[in-house]
């Protein structure tokens, strides 16, 4: 089971990320966001498809930036050693990956909020909704991570 790309539940809170990966970084809004995360603490790296005058100038004020590449490269274990919390700037660039990693036992986490917050990472199902047939790995997933979090929260 994959439990959010193996997720220590001690580190599950957003007090507790440290080291943040911007999916897209190389856009005027997400260049922006990483400068207001770097200014509060956060050590911020990122990657994009491309190469442009935005990833060159983070560069130069010492951003830690990846790639060119696409966001499919950044989710083998190796690339998750590297940062605590991966952001995307959209469904399709997080979830494919994670589905193709896990599909069954993908959990969503949401940080900064004041209570646990976590989810199964596919849809509702109403295709085969009252049939009997549904897989609740994921679901059992998310309560387990929502279990480990609190007891971790608890012990902090």
């Amino acid at each position: 089971m994959l439990r959010t790309f193996d997720l220590n539940p001690e580190r599950a809170m957003l007090e507790d990320v440290r080291r943040i990966h911007l999916l897209g970084i190389g856009g005027i809004g997400v260049s922006g966001v990483a400068r207001i995360l770097n200014g509060r603490g956060f050590e911020v790296s990122g990657s994009d498809v491309r190469e442009s005058s935005l990833t060159e100038a983070l560069r130069a004020e010492g951003y830690a930036l990846t790639g060119p590449h696409s966001a499919d490269t950044m989710f083998h274990a190796r690339a998750r050693a590297g940062y605590d919390a991966a952001v995307a700037m959209y469904h399709d660039q997080a979830l494919i990956p994670i589905k193709t990693i896990d599909f069954a036992g993908g959990v969503n986490v949401t940080l900064g909020l004041p209570f646990i917050r976590t989810s199964p990472d596919h849809g509702t199902a109403f295709d085969i909704a009252g049939r009997g047939v549904a897989d609740p790995t994921s679901l059992v997933a998310a309560l387990e991570m929502a279990r480990d979090m609190a007891v971790a929260r608890a012990a902090a």
